[in-house]
């Protein structure tokens, strides 16, 4: 319509003015003044329509401009709403650790409490019933002679006798110190909480090497993965998403394993790869959040490539 409209102003205003004229010309009879009347009236619709055409021209720019700005608008509203949902994922996965974190505690609780053995060498002191600590008998006193009591000196833990008067020490069966593998994961699970993805990385593939076979050894592995993802390393991630699959199928962090395997494969210009995690996602997880967000991804990778 503004095109249309231009072109009337350019073009059919100038064969007004040249009919106008020829009009008058034929007429002949037409006074002065009636002919500076209608070259004033020409003038004026001249002026009109050269108005009309700069607010038309004003408005397309405007128009263009409302287009652009919706178009920026769109594409940072859709980054944004990503983010949101990746964050909504990380998320799940921490209520989902927290909460098998809090069954474990539950079964420990529920299980037959185990003595403690301290890993410090135990002493004999002078103690109540501690009989090797006990005085000698007045008897034994007053004659001025050692006490036999039958028994051979005591000998210390290599063999040697003790001397006289040392106290008799035990040394435990093993005085190594004892890994704590639940605060070694909650260690590294903390650093990458908190952003520190180097050392939550080396804590991670600790923990992997010292406990291949505990129930939290493939969320160790699926942590490590997200140090990279979460760095923004997406092609040092996705074989550490893999090995999620290959090494722990029956994990329920498989679900998100995969989905974020999907997301790397985007960031990494392999969209036809990423289908096809997404394609296995929704047959093995289909009721999932990530079996969804799947359908979803599918949906807008195929739009992009239209």
């Amino acid at each position: 319509m503004i095109g249309r409209m231009k072109r009337i102003s350019r073009y059919h205003i100038p064969v007004l003015l040249a009919v106008s004229l020829s009009v008058i010309s034929l007429v002949g009879c037409a006074s002065r003044g009636e002919i500076e009347t209608m070259q004033r009236q020409l003038d004026y619709l001249e002026r009109s329509s050269s108005q009309t055409q700069n607010q038309l021209m004003s408005i397309d720019s405007l128009f263009r401009e409302t287009v652009n700005k919706n178009v920026t608008y769109q594409a940072d509203l859709k980054v944004a709403l990503q983010e949101v949902l990746d964050q909504m994922d990380i998320i799940n996965s921490r209520l989902t650790d927290m909460e098998r974190r809090m069954n474990d505690l539950s079964e420990r609780r529920g299980m037959t409490s185990q003595p403690i053995i301290s890993n410090q060498p135990a002493t004999m002191a002078n103690t109540p019933g501690n009989k090797a600590s006990q005085p000698a008998t007045s008897e034994s006193q007053g004659s001025g002679k050692p006490v036999d009591s039958g028994k051979q000196p005591a000998t210390g833990s290599a063999g040697t006798v003790d001397e006289p008067g040392q106290q008799m020490t035990q040394v435990p069966q093993s005085s190594l110190p004892q890994i704590d593998k639940q605060k070694m994961f909650d260690n590294a699970f903390d650093d990458l909480r908190s952003g520190n993805y180097e050392l939550a990385k080396m804590g991670f593939e600790e923990y992997i090497k010292q406990f291949p076979d505990t129930p939290i050894t493939d969320d160790a592995q699926y942590w490590l993965a997200e140090c990279y993802y979460g760095n923004g390393e997406y092609a040092k991630a996705i074989p550490y998403f893999e090995a999620v699959d290959k090494n722990y199928s029956e994990s329920d962090k498989l679900p998100q394993a995969l989905y974020k395997l999907g997301r790397s494969y985007e960031q990494t210009d392999q969209a036809a790869r990423a289908i096809q995690v997404y394609e296995r996602l929704i047959k093995d997880f289909p009721n999932t959040f990530e079996g969804e967000r799947a359908v979803e991804r599918i949906a807008e990778l195929r739009d992009e490539s239209r």
